[in-house]
């Protein structure tokens, strides 16, 4: 992804979501959303996702690809990571 960012390989990754324990009912804020896979498997296993991503062409890449890929219940909203959740979030 760059700027010293990777993705997880998927065996890592399977492991972590495993571990979470992620319900329907859940909500999930995913911080540093890149390219949005992560934000797409979660969407899944979760009522409702978040990805927060602060680079515009990684954040653009990652909505255009839950759309072609009919998640509606996930977004990606373009924010700087150390801020914590962005007030929509917040306030749902």
């Amino acid at each position: 992804l760059g700027g010293g960012r990777v993705m997880l390989d998927p065996r890592t990754l399977a492991k972590l979501l495993d571990g979470l324990d992620i319900q329907l009912a859940d909500k999930v804020l995913i911080v540093g959303a890149g390219l949005g896979y992560t934000v797409a498997l979660v969407s899944r296993m979760a009522d409702e996702v978040l990805g927060v991503e602060p680079r515009d062409d990684l954040a653009t890449a990652a909505q255009a690809m839950l759309a072609r890929n009919g998640t509606h219940d996930a977004v990606i909203e373009r924010a700087p990571l150390g801020r914590g959740a962005p007030a929509a979030a917040r306030n749902s």
